[in-house]
Order: C-alpha cells, then sequence, then structure tokens
C-alpha cells in the first residue's frame, strides 16, 4: 500500500510557494498603476468625476496586467522548473519588478488630453 501512494519527500511543493507568491505579486503589480499615477503622476485638469473615472480605467488596466503577469510567471517557471531554487527566485524577482517597474513609468508618465 506504501508503494502506491506518493512519498511526500518526493513531491516538489515549490509551485504551490511560488504561485502563493505570485498571487501577491498580483496584487502589487494592480495597484502599481494607479497609486503610481495618483501619486506622482499629471493632475486631471476637469472636474473630480471624470479624473475619478481615469483612475478606476488604471485600476482595471493594472488588474490586467496582473493577470498577464501571472500567465508570464507561470509559464516561464514550467521552462526553468528543473533549475535551482535560486534561479527560479530571481526569475521569479526580475518578473515581477519588470512588471512592477513598467507600470509604475506608465503610471507617472501618463498625460491627459
Amino acid at each position: 500500500m506504501d508503494s502506491i501512494a506518493p512519498s511526500s519527500a518526493k513531491r516538489d511543493f515549490g509551485f504551490y510557494y511560488f504561485l502563493a507568491a505570485r498571487l501577491v505579486g498580483m496584487v502589487l503589480v494592480a495597484a502599481t498603476l494607479p497609486f503610481s499615477h495618483a501619486s506622482f503622476g499629471e493632475h486631471y485638469s476637469g472636474d473630480g468625476q471624470h479624473a475619478f473615472g481615469f483612475i478606476i480605467m488604471f485600476v482595471v488596466v493594472g488588474l490586467g496586467a496582473a493577470f498577464v503577469y501571472l500567465f508570464t510567471a507561470t509559464l516561464i517557471y514550467f521552462f526553468i522548473r528543473l533549475k535551482s531554487f535560486r534561479i527560479r527566485f530571481w526569475t521569479e524577482f526580475g518578473i515581477l519588478l519588470g512588471f512592477i517597474l513598467l507600470l509604475a513609468y506608465a503610471g507617472i508618465t501618463a498625460h491627459y488630453s
């Protein structure tokens, strides 16, 4: 009976740890664009209701980018899953940092026309 059940020592729980970290990363990625624009970006010159609408659109774009981040990080993880933990960790960190820096730059430099 023991030969049929997989041993817990043989299981690789690294994917689940990285998946949990990716869910936290999704929250960070989704919040980066509206936060960076509201804090450091150009102020809307019109009334407040339209400005709030733009912030909502930044949230929607941030949520879309969060799901793209999840897909990209998971796909790259499957390519490097047999590498060492250090390589997987720094690759995941680099992907997250790249998404956050890109969205922070986009939020700061966004202009209204």
